[in-house]
């Protein structure tokens, strides 16, 4: 008996979600919509709301030795001070006194807050190459302040640390595309959430109707036959009279034994 109830428990979890699958297949419509709504709309908010960005990058080259006569010798021990002393160049390089410098020599009056919010330092790789990002509404902005820090930072970083050298890799140029924000990314995450939606709403229909529409779920939910199941009367006038005015015959029913339903 304990066996029996406990298949018959596994029986209607399996049911369950037979269910629930089909709910979402049979409304597969609804959640496409829901997608493309979504991805619409985080376009268009994307494209309205949120101001895109255009990123200047240069890279330079710090070592902890200055060059004797045009010549510069580079040991092992060097190289391993220059990587300790890369993080302390970076720090310089996002002073106060540096970006105030900098935003000078081209005329512009930055706010020092400001200008730590567009000025980002990263280290290549465990290196002495250090990669200056300057992130700003305007590309022609960002590159003529990236361009003033690439033209300050060896005189500037030289003078603080004595002995050290400073020597630029790649100048920035004009960026011709968006930095951020990523518009396709962002429309594919608003279609994402919105399919995801539409689903968790489409399962929670299911999960609270507990009106049984199949003979079948009958006979697996509790285990019991169904002898006999109530016509649908209001489709009878569907269907093409074969027995004049007094009733119609279903299609369902078409054949030897067809039941009558009374015509009123």
């Amino acid at each position: 008996m304990a066996e029996e109830q406990k298949m018959a428990e596994e029986d209607e979890i399996v049911i369950d979600v037979t269910q629930l699958l089909k709910a979402l297949w049979e409304r597969a419509w609804i959640i496409v919509l829901a997608a493309l709504l979504g991805c619409s709309l985080a376009y268009l908010g994307t494209k309205t709301f949120i101001q895109p960005t255009y990123r200047a990058t240069f890279t330079a080259y710090v070592n902890n030795k200055s060059s004797d006569e045009g010549t510069t010798t580079v040991s092992t021990s060097d190289l391993n001070a220059a990587q300790s002393l890369v993080y302390t160049y970076t720090h310089i390089l996002t002073s106060r006194t540096m970006l105030l410098a900098s935003a000078e020599q081209i005329g512009a009056d930055y706010t020092y807050d400001d200008m730590c919010e567009w000025v980002t330092t990263d280290v290549v790789d465990d290196t002495e190459i250090i990669e200056v990002n300057v992130t700003m509404d305007s590309a022609e902005d960002a590159l003529a302040l990236a361009e003033s820090i690439a033209a300050m930072m060896p005189v500037y970083v030289t003078e603080i640390v004595e002995g050290s050298s400073v020597q630029i890799i790649d100048m920035p140029v004009l960026p011709d595309e968006i930095y951020e924000p990523n518009y396709l990314i962002n429309a594919a995450v608003g279609g994402v959430l919105c399919a995801f939606l539409a689903a968790v709403v489409i399962l929670l229909l299911e999960l609270l109707d507990d009106t049984v529409k199949e003979e079948e779920t009958l006979e697996k939910r509790f285990n019991v036959a169904v002898i006999g199941v109530i016509p649908d009367l209001a489709s009878a006038d569907k269907y093409t009279s074969h027995y004049g005015s007094y009733g119609h015959r279903t299609e369902a029913q078409s054949g030897v034994g067809g039941k009558l339903v009374k015509n009123k």
